[in-house]
């Protein structure tokens, strides 16, 4: 798929524009991996639940859109340093409820089952412990190893961290 319907695509989902003012200039910015992640975010709607790098899943409470301008970004092979003012659809942040934002290193993935993400965290847990890091210790940590052991639930159905640790994890 060409750019220009990767545009169209991202158009349609965002509900309006893409760029205010030189278009060319916003389009440079805007390379065929950009579309697609930002086609990819925009289609997330407040609801949702999603995978995060955390280890377990997330509710979107919601979906801003963050613009840029094309004079932060000169100097490359054909750039037209007198186009300076264009902004464009640089990036969608997903907030998350509490009030997290989704981790930049990821794009928005699909919710992973509960089972999965405590058979990883249990693993995770044991293998940060054996080789003596301090990334497991602590109440937080000591708190789902001893859910997880007993054979109870730090998670809910949707795989989202329960309440009671998110205070835990928060203090």
């Amino acid at each position: 798929m060409g750019n220009k319907k990767l545009r169209r695509q991202l158009v349609k989902l965002t509900g309006g524009r893409i760029y205010f003012g030189h278009k060319l200039a916003a389009y440079k910015c805007l390379d065929a991996w950009k579309l697609r992640r930002l086609i990819n975010d925009a289609s997330v709607k407040p609801g949702d639940v999603l995978h995060d790098c955390v280890g377990f899943n997330r509710r979107v409470m919601r979906v801003d859109k963050l613009w840029a301008d094309t004079s932060q970004f000169g100097g490359g092979s054909g750039w037209d340093r007198t186009r300076e003012g264009a902004e464009y659809l640089h990036e969608m942040d997903i907030i998350f409820e509490g009030g997290f934002y989704r981790c930049p290193c990821s794009e928005a993935q699909p919710a992973v089952p509960r089972t999965d993400s405590e058979a990883w965290m249990l693993s995770w847990i044991r293998g940060h412990r054996a080789s003596k890091t301090d990334w497991a210790n602590g109440p937080y940590y000591d708190e789902i190893l001893r859910r997880l052991e007993a054979g109870d639930h730090y998670l809910d159905e949707d795989g989202c961290l329960l309440p009671e640790l998110q205070d835990l994890k928060n203090s």
